[in-house]
């Protein structure tokens, strides 16, 4: 495993040093580290192995957690993180498997919306609504169109449930360079933000991009263009998950997952 930390110098500070401790599910160290820093900005602060790990899957969630102390003279803060080890394989015109074994991935869709708050749910009503959907059975969930609050992937982390997570490049076609940059940065923040969490198995690259109408143009090899751009920089940021895309049929060629999302009435 590899952990890398992003730095901001405000105190002038010339001289600090990060430990790290690495703690297995149950609570157990079975890691510690100490490194200085100085006036670094971006570091590989460890590389190391983790013998035999307990695999994280959606029926034994196991997760792991990393705790990053920063000190200085300055003062000192601690940041945590959860995390997990499992791999998965879609394979071509057949079934998914994870950690090696055969899951049939049942699920569900998920807005931010509720009735009376709208997008101001509170934490209990998300974590009502994702225990209610582990108890009907899910174990995977698509989140659409845009990020949702880290609470959302916490507990699908801790109750088992795989993620399609996905930008809002949500139908109407392609708009113009301003557009297009808000996309790349949004993709970009989403992966930075969520890529320790073992429950996302998937980046969602856009929703019904085929949708004319939106503006003046519909380009067909312009929206192939970006959707491709958006598939590279995503193997660029994170190269251990895959791409995905709901209907837009004239790009399913080329993300790793394609969902035709058929309507049935």
């Amino acid at each position: 495993m590899l952990v890398k930390g992003f730095f901001t110098n405000l105190s002038g500070e010339k001289e600090a040093t990060v430990d790290i401790k690495i703690l297995d599910p149950q609570g157990r160290t079975v890691h510690t580290s100490t490194r200085p820093i100085g006036s670094v900005k971006e570091a590989d602060l460890l590389n190391f192995s983790v013998k035999k790990p307990q695999l994280w899957s959606v029926d034994t969630p196991s997760l792991y957690s990393c705790e990053v102390t920063l000190s200085s003279a300055a003062g000192s803060m601690t940041c945590r993180e959860k995390f997990g080890f499992r791999h998965f394989e879609f394979q071509t015109q057949g079934p998914f498997y994870l950690n090696g074994q055969r899951v049939l991935l049942r699920g569900t869709h998920r807005h931010e919306d509720h009735a009376g708050v709208a997008a101001a749910m509170t934490e209990e009503q998300i974590l009502q609504e994702m225990e209610l959907m582990k108890k009907m059975g899910v174990n995977f969930i698509r989140l659409g169109h845009y990020q949702q609050s880290r609470i959302v992937l916490e507990t699908c982390d801790r109750l088992g449930i795989l993620v399609w997570e996905e930008i809002p490049w949500c139908r109407g076609g392609l708009g113009g360079e301003t557009y297009k940059e808000q996309g790349r940065r949004m993709l970009t923040n989403m992966i930075t933000q969520h890529r320790n969490h073992p429950s996302v198995i998937i980046w969602g690259m856009g929703n019904e991009n085929d949708w004319p109408n939106d503006f003046p143009e519909f380009d067909k090899e312009k929206i192939r263009g970006y959707m491709q751009e958006l598939h590279e920089l995503s193997h660029r940021l994170d190269d251990t998950r895959l791409t995905a895309i709901r209907r837009c049929d004239f790009c399913k060629d080329i993300v790793d997952v394609y969902s035709p999302s058929i309507w049935a009435g």
